[in-house]
């Protein structure tokens, strides 16, 4: 049985497999959103998924469906509202 969290988070959300406390962190950010969000971890840590699913629920019309063209282009990296930036090499220089 699903607890009432993972009832009320958006199915992009819900569905990022074994990343239950950055969904729930994520669900929470879609209450009171801000400007702009950094991702950031080690490699292979779901940083990727987690901002795409993310914007998905932040772009769509049903709150995150996951089925609708919003969704399929913020899941896909190329919905026109989106944009992301990455670094260059290893390091995140700041000056």
């Amino acid at each position: 049985m699903a607890s009432t969290l993972e009832r009320e988070l958006p199915p992009v959300i819900r569905d990022m497999a074994g990343q239950d406390q950055a969904a729930a962190f994520l669900a929470r950010a879609l209450v009171h959103p801000n400007h702009a969000y950094l991702f950031s971890g080690p490699e292979g840590s779901g940083k990727r998924l987690g901002m795409r699913a993310f914007a998905a629920a932040m772009l769509c019309p049903n709150g995150g469906c996951g089925d609708c063209r919003a969704c399929r282009l913020a899941l896909g990296e190329r919905h026109p509202n989106m944009t992301i930036l990455e670094p260059m090499g290893p390091d995140i220089l700041v000056g």
